[in-house]
């Protein structure tokens, strides 16, 4: 009996030291791996939602009020408005119109 009691501690021990020596797992995720963005979990996601935002590897991110995800990067939202297009000119003799102009004589 006292040998079995002696196997098993011997066991434990041996058990104990190797699991502290090898740690944790690798993470699986990474640049090598995900072309989107690496949860906290090691997930990989695509990268383009709100809550995981990222590309080549990297950390997801979470983007706040008033960014979108766009292209893996949080964006912020656009508040001004768009420029107002020109407007067509006239040809004068011998020219030709542009676009929404009147044309000349010639």
């Amino acid at each position: 009996m006292r040998q079995l009691t002696t196997v098993f501690a011997a066991s434990f021990i041996v058990g104990l030291v190797g699991a502290v020596a090898c740690g944790a797992p690798p993470k699986s995720c990474g640049p090598s791996s995900c072309s989107g963005c690496c949860t906290a979990a090691d997930k990989c996601e695509f990268g383009l939602a709100q809550t995981a935002c990222g590309i080549s590897g990297g950390t997801c991110a979470t983007c706040t009020t008033g960014q979108f995800c766009s292209a893996g990067l949080c964006t912020p939202l656009s508040t001004g408005g768009g420029a107002s297009g020109g407007s067509g000119g006239t040809a004068g003799f011998g020219g030709s119109a542009g676009s929404g102009g009147t044309a000349g004589f010639g």
